[in-house]
């Protein structure tokens, strides 16, 4: 007779001791396998995202500084209103213009004196630009060309023009400018 309590004694204590200790031991080992596979396949794509790092670092040294002075001028990481007049000034007076005036476009429209924009952090900053140029005919449809032309990039949003009533070289020629510039 002790030969069968016996184990039935031992099986119905191992029951309670399986069900308490070893069935969340197992559900604890079975979390941390799984938290394994999800940090293996994090790690797996760190270490994917680290060689295209490399990859474009490597792109990116090889362009000349030439290059990326051009891609600087055409997008800058901050905005030079200074220079960006100049330019105007350059380009009108290469074309047989004056440049009579250029101001902040937005102080005009009641904006603030701030002159930059962006409208979203992926989208590239505005800048407004409103310039005065006077000169013959020819001359600022050259202007606009070598505007085009140029490396940095400018959008003409408007355009008005007083023509000389006693003809000559003295038209004005009033346009609204935008430049863009990508902050890092």
């Amino acid at each position: 007779m002790s030969k069968i309590i016996f184990p039935l004694i031992v099986f119905a204590s191992g029951v309670p001791l399986f069900i308490f200790f070893t069935m969340p031991l197992m559900d604890t080992i079975r979390e941390q396998k799984n938290e394994i596979a999800r940090l293996d396949e994090v790690l797996a794509r760190a270490e994917q995202f680290e060689m295209l790092r490399e990859k474009l670092v490597g792109q990116y040294n090889s362009i000349s500084k030439e290059n990326l002075d051009k891609l600087d001028a055409i997008l800058p990481a901050e905005v030079n209103a200074v220079r960006r007049v100049l330019d105007i000034e350059e380009l009108a007076n290469a074309s047989g213009l004056e440049l009579e005036g250029a101001i902040d476009g937005r102080a005009e429209e009641g904006l603030g004196r701030a002159s930059a924009e962006r409208i979203s952090e992926e989208a590239p900053g505005r800048f407004l630009l409103q310039t005065t140029v006077t000169g013959s005919y020819d001359g600022f449809i050259v202007f606009l060309g070598k505007l085009a032309q140029s490396l940095t990039l400018f959008d003409v949003e408007s355009l008005s023009f007083t023509l000389n009533p006693k003809g000559g070289k003295n038209d004005t020629y009033n346009m609204k400018l935008t430049t863009y510039f990508l902050p890092q």
